[in-house]
C-alpha cells in the first residue's frame, strides 16, 4: 500500500456545489487523503450523494456535531495520516499545478512551506484581490532574504491555505484551532509560525481562495466580529510578548466598525474589553510609508477585499 504524503483537510458547511469543485482540484492519487470535516450542514444526505457520484477512492467524510470550522479542522487534523498536512475551504480550490508543485517539496525538511495565492470571484470566476499582504511578504522575502522579510511573512500570512504543514510538527506542539464562531485559524497559524525550526518559501501559485456573497468572511454579524476582535486582541499581545509590537492589528478599526454596523453601545463594549484584556484599542496605528502607499492602491481596485 502506498504512503500517504499528502492530507487534505476541508471544513464544510453547506456549500456541496463547491465542495464538489474542489474535490474535482485534487487528484485521485493513493498518496493523497481527502478528509472532509462536515460542520453540521443541513442536508446531510444529498451532500454524500453528491460526494458518493465522483467516485473517488481516497475521499473520507465525517459528519459533525456543531462546532464551527476550528472544530472542523482538528477532526481533520486528528485523523490526517499523511506526511503534509495541507487545510483547505470548501469553496476554494487548488489550481492545476498545486500538486506538482507541492511533489517539489514533499522530501523537504521543512516544518512549513508556503505558497502564492490568487482569488477569483466563486460565481463568475473573474479575478478580484483578496489577501494580497501574504503575496506581497513572500515577493519581498524571496527578493531579499533576511530576518526583517521572514519576519514578514510570519506575522502577516496568518490563513492557513496556501501551506504544507508537516504533520509530524503539528503533532509534537500540539497546535489547535480555537472552536470558536469566527478567526479560529488566527492563533493555530501564528504559533505554527513562529515554532518551526526551517520553513522554505515558494513563488509558485498553488491555491484560489474566493469571494463568496454570504461566506461568513463577506457577513456582517455582531458576535462573529466581537469575537474577531477579541482575537485581534491576543494576536496582538502575542507579538508584542514576541518582541513585535510593529505587527499589532489595529484595534480601534475594530472598533470604528462595530460603532458603524451596531451604535456606540456596541462600541463601548469593544473599548471595554479592551480595557479589561490591558490592552490599549490604540494599539497597532502606526503605518509605514510603504503600508499607506500599499493600502491607497489596493483600495482604488474594485475587486479588492481585505477579509
Amino acid at each position: 500500500m502506498e504512503q500517504i504524503v499528502y492530507s487534505i483537510v476541508i471544513p464544510h458547511y453547506n456549500c456541496p456545489d463547491l465542495l464538489v469543485r474542489c474535490l474535482n482540484s485534487i487528484p485521485e492519487q493513493t498518496d493523497i487523503q481527502v478528509i472532509i470535516a462536515d460542520d453540521y450542514s443541513d442536508n446531510r444526505e444529498y451532500i454524500e450523494s453528491r460526494i458518493s457520484s465522483l467516485g473517488r477512492t481516497n475521499v473520507e467524510y465525517h459528519y459533525l456535531d456543531k462546532g464551527w470550522a476550528g472544530h472542523a479542522r482538528n477532526i481533520g487534523m486528528s485523523l490526517a495520516r499523511g506526511k503534509w498536512i495541507i487545510f483547505c475551504d470548501a469553496d476554494d480550490y487548488f489550481t492545476s499545478s498545486a500538486f506538482s508543485d507541492f511533489h517539489r517539496y514533499k522530501d523537504s525538511d521543512a516544518d512549513i512551506v508556503y505558497f502564492k495565492h490568487n482569488a477569483a470571484y466563486t460565481d463568475s470566476g473573474k479575478p478580484c484581490l483578496r489577501f494580497p499582504i501574504r503575496n506581497e511578504a513572500i515577493e519581498e522575502y524571496l527578493i531579499k532574504r533576511n530576518e526583517k522579510t521572514l519576519n514578514g511573512i510570519l506575522y502577516r500570512d496568518v490563513v492557513p491555505w496556501a501551506k504544507m504543514f508537516r504533520n509530524s510538527f503539528l503533532k509534537h506542539y500540539g497546535f489547535l484551532y480555537d472552536e470558536i464562531r469566527s478567526n479560529e485559524d488566527v492563533m493555530f497559524v501564528v504559533s505554527c509560525n513562529t515554532h518551526a525550526s526551517r520553513v522554505e518559501v515558494s513563488k509558485s501559485i498553488v491555491y484560489t481562495i474566493t469571494m463568496r456573497p454570504g461566506s461568513l468572511t463577506m457577513s456582517v454579524n455582531r458576535e462573529n466580529m466581537f469575537t474577531g476582535f477579541g482575537v485581534a486582541i491576543r494576536y496582538s499581545k502575542f507579538v508584542k510578548s514576541m518582541g513585535h509590537p510593529e505587527y499589532c492589528i489595529r484595534l480601534l478599526s475594530h472598533v470604528r466598525l462595530a460603532y458603524k454596523y451596531y451604535g456606540l453601545k456596541e462600541a463601548l463594549r469593544y473599548i471595554k474589553d479592551a480595557n479589561n484584556k490591558n490592552i490599549s484599542i490604540f494599539s497597532g496605528l502606526k503605518f509605514t510609508i510603504k503600508e499607506l502607499i500599499s493600502k491607497y492602491n489596493n483600495s482604488k481596485n474594485p475587486d479588492y477585499y481585505n477579509g
